[in-house]
């Protein structure tokens, strides 16, 4: 959400506009952003303080064909919305010298002479006249606890990190013993007389035809082992603490998926980029870097020479499908995968809107000799994804 702060007589109205994926609309909110949901700085919320913050409303129109929203401030500028997709994109106009500019960043980085008028600026990337115009009512209120959830690490990861603590504490006890075992010994108080030593649950195997003084000796290279193992055993319970620290540290922050409204990149054109090999297809979408291959020497020729090791590789659950590698996607958010499985999908003649996908880094992969475009994979993810019209959201990203 971007939030405007409006104080009116008596009351402050938080106008709250969604910046995307679920949240595409405004609504007039009663409470504010939680403390510990606000971001700090990024590139539209610092624009908006420079030319919003301050200034008075003086009208809040929606539009009549698409789905935009123009906020109009007392000095004639006015701030427009207009989300495609689930991506927000927005644009300002001002007049200065009697002449009317705009910014439109999802266009270009460059403030624009221009005539259009208000909502007309977006008709260029798509507004159109909606035929159906349906309202999702689970949506019509903000859902507080859904939008400002906390998203934690994960569990399995913290549970995985006591356990391996408390593991570790308890050979640690058991190692601990061998001053206790080695004063035993040293006096002779030790009861060797069966081929199984058992104490405070340590274990010693004898052969059938040693003697008391040879038994006592193989519980001197215990002592000795229990030493040494101490030794180790502190060193790991000091690094496996310091993890689960750091772990349970980040349980309590808030984990935020940022979306961030389209920005233009500088010399970049408006249209997708799309080169062809002879079996391969390549895309690139807001700094990612997408290669498809729909042959067996083209997955291999990908895998080897495209694709780096931290780059990462996708693959319909189970059925045949294309090969898909994606390069500069580090967090993998839910509504990338979304993109790539969709893309992944059409180029395997893929048809249910449900798509099983696996998805691991290309690290774990090794081809297998002798066979095609075929591949070992393993630390793979399994993951059933909903289908998107990958295009209309490629088209409208860059």
């Amino acid at each position: 959400m971007i939030v405007l702060n409006v104080r009116i007589p008596g009351k402050t109205i938080h106008l709250s506009i969604g910046r995307g994926n679920d949240y595409c609309g405004v609504w007039a909110a009663d409470k504010t952003v939680p403390s510990s949901h606000r971001i700090v700085k990024d590139r539209i919320l610092e624009y908006l303080r420079s030319n919003v913050s301050g200034k008075s409303i003086t009208d809040l129109r929606c539009d009549e064909k698409d789905r935009c929203v123009a906020i109009t401030l007392h000095d004639k500028s006015e701030i427009l919305f207009f989300w495609k997709g689930r991506r927000l994109h927005f644009s300002h106009t001002f007049f200065k010298d009697n002449k009317k500019f705009t910014f439109s960043p999802w266009k270009s980085l460059n403030i624009e002479e221009t005539d259009l008028a208000g909502f007309e600026l977006f008709d260029e990337i798509g507004r159109k006249e909606l035929d159906i115009k349906l309202c999702r009512e689970g949506y019509l209120e903000l859902n507080y606890e859904k939008l400002f959830e906390k998203t934690k690490i994960d569990n399995k990861s913290l549970k995985k990190a006591k356990r391996k603590v408390e593991l570790i504490r308890g050979d640690l006890a058991k190692c601990q013993l061998w001053q206790e075992l080695q004063e035993l010994a040293v006096t002779d108080q030790l009861d060797l007389s069966s081929n199984i030593f058992k104490w405070k649950g340590l274990k010693i195997k004898f052969d059938r035809d040693l003697g008391h003084y040879q038994k006592r000796d193989l519980v001197f290279d215990k002592v000795k082992k229990l030493r040494k193992g101490e030794e180790v055993l502190i060193s790991r319970l000091k690094d496996a603490e310091e993890v689960l620290s750091k772990k349970e540290i980040a349980s309590d922050k808030v984990i935020e998926n940022i979306v961030f409204p389209i920005w233009s990149r500088k010399n970049q054109t408006q249209e997708k980029k799309v080169l062809k090999k002879e079996g391969s297809h390549f895309f690139e979408w807001n700094n990612i870097k997408i290669a498809i291959g729909t042959s067996a020497q083209a997955n291999d020729e990908l895998r080897k020479n495209w694709a780096k090791k931290d780059d990462t590789w996708f693959h319909l659950d189970e059925y045949k499908s294309a090969h898909l590698f994606v390069k500069g996607d580090d967090q993998l958010m839910y509504e990338n995968i979304q993109v790539y499985s969709s893309i992944l999908a059409e180029y395997s003649d893929f048809i249910p809107d449900q798509i099983p996908i696996i998805y691991t880094k290309v690290s774990n992969l090794k081809g297998i000799k002798g066979i095609a475009g075929t591949v070992n994979y393993k630390k793979e993810k399994h993951l059933l994804v909903q289908r998107v019209n990958w295009k209309e959201i490629i088209s409208t990203s860059w």
